[in-house]
C-alpha cells in the first residue's frame, strides 16, 4: 500500500473538516474535541492538529487559550466586518464580471430569483438564501480573477455568513440583486459595481444598527 505524505493527510483533513463546517455538521460554537475527532476520522493528533491550525488561519475555527478550539461564531461585529470585506471584494468583482461574464451565465443569476418575484413577502427563506449564495459566487467566479478565486479565505468568509441567515429579508433586497444583474448585461463595469456597494452597504448599516441596539 502506498505510504500517504503528512502534507497529503493534513490537506485532506483540512478539506474534510472544512466542509463539515460549511455544510453545518460542526455548528457555529462547537467545541471541537481533538481525540474524538481523530477517532472519527481514522488519524492521529498531529496531523490534525495541523489542519485545524489552518482552519483557524482560514477563520473558520477560533482557539481560546485554556478552553480548546471552537467553531468561529460570528458576533454582530465579525459579521458587520465580514460584509464590510464581501462589499470591498464584491463590488471589484462585479465590476470584472460585467466585462467577462457571458450571457447564459447572466440568464442564470437572473432566474435564481425567478420563482420568488411575484410575492416577495411570502418567500421560501431557505430557498431565497440558497438562492442569494449561488448569486453571490457566480459573481466571485465570474470575476475571472484568479487571485480572488484562489484566495480561500474569500470563499469561506461568504459561506460563514450564510449560516447566520438573512440578514434581510427577500422584499428588501430582490431589486438590489436585479440592479446588479442589470448593470452585469449592460456590460456596465461602473453600474455593476455601484449596485452590489450599495447592496452589501445596505447589509452592513442594518448590523451597525443591531450593534447599537445591543449596546
Amino acid at each position: 500500500m502506498p505510504r500517504v505524505r503528512s502534507d497529503d493527510l493534513i490537506r485532506e483533513l483540512y478539506l474534510k473538516i472544512r466542509e463539515m463546517i460549511l455544510d453545518g455538521r460542526l455548528s457555529p460554537g462547537e467545541k471541537l474535541t481533538q481525540e474524538e475527532l481523530a477517532a472519527k476520522l481514522g488519524v492521529s493528533r498531529t496531523p490534525l492538529l495541523r489542519a485545524l491550525q489552518l482552519l483557524e488561519g482560514d477563520l473558520l475555527l477560533v482557539s481560546i487559550p485554556r478552553r480548546g478550539m471552537y467553531v468561529r461564531k460570528m458576533s454582530l461585529v465579525e459579521l458587520r466586518d465580514a460584509f464590510q470585506l464581501r462589499c470591498a471584494v464584491e463590488s471589484l468583482a462585479s465590476e470584472l464580471a460585467a466585462v467577462r461574464m457571458k450571457k447564459p451565465q447572466v440568464r442564470q443569476m437572473r432566474e435564481l430569483f425567478a420563482s420568488f418575484a411575484d410575492d416577495l413577502n411570502q418567500a421560501n427563506l431557505i430557498a431565497y438564501q440558497k438562492a442569494d449564495h449561488a448569486f453571490h459566487s457566480m459573481i466571485l467566479e465570474g470575476s475571472g480573477n484568479e487571485i480572488i478565486l484562489k484566495m480561500p479565505v474569500i470563499g469561506n468568509i461568504l459561506k460563514i455568513t450564510y449560516l447566520c441567515g438573512l440578514i434581510r429579508l427577500p422584499y428588501q433586497t430582490y431589486r438590489e440583486h436585479m440592479a446588479i444583474v442589470d448593470g452585469i448585461e449592460a456590460k456596465d463595469p461602473v453600474a455593476a459595481s455601484k449596485a452590489m456597494r450599495e447592496h452589501l452597504g445596505h447589509s452592513v448599516r442594518t448590523l451597525e444598527a443591531r450593534i447599537k441596539d445591543e449596546k
